[in-house]
């Protein structure tokens, strides 16, 4: 699991992604709406590129703000929060919960020490990339309306938004 959650979600054979006159149209809805930063917050989560005027070009502009917003290259956050948010359904759950799971999962790449201080840090790090990346591209939902202080306690509600549970798909 770990190798295929390694590589691109676009790239890799975990997921498949729709492309039908449903899901263009749920990303012309959100579109106006991505990578603005929270009402009452700081711009440092916001991502300086402008998102995509097509479909098509949205998996590049994702990785564009995966980078930005984890400076790493290897996807597996990315991809382990994606098969998180395809699978637990439409329901928010707390964001810390998301985290654990991711956690559970990859362990040995996020906390390897087994420290509770990493696992402390994973889960500030999961908030703040949930936001930044999930929320702010498009792929998540977030309640309640999230702050600096939500974010850094990892205290608000995840769950995919309509765009990705229209576009996004396990394999097999």
């Amino acid at each position: 699991m770990r190798q295929s959650f390694q590589a691109s979600p676009w790239e890799n054979s975990v997921f498949l992604f729709l492309d039908s006159p449903r899901v263009r149209e749920y990303y012309a809805s959100i579109r106006p709406s991505l990578s603005i930063p929270f009402a009452g917050g700081s711009a440092e989560g916001a991502f300086a590129k402008p998102p995509p005027d097509s479909l098509d070009e949205l998996p590049q502009w994702l990785e564009d703000l995966y980078a930005e917003a984890v400076q790493e290259h290897d996807y597996t956050l990315l991809n382990a929060a994606l098969h998180l948010l395809c699978s637990r359904g439409g329901n928010f759950e707390p964001v810390r919960d998301y985290a654990v799971e991711v956690l559970r999962l990859f362990w040995e790449l996020f906390a390897p020490d087994k420290e509770p201080q990493q696992f402390d840090r994973f889960v500030r790090r999961f908030s703040r990339f949930s936001y930044r990346m999930l929320h702010l591209g498009g792929l998540a939902d977030v309640d309640p309306p999230v702050t600096t202080t939500l974010i850094r306690k990892a205290e608000f509600g995840l769950r995919p938004s309509t765009l990705l549970r229209a576009w996004a798909r396990l394999r097999g």
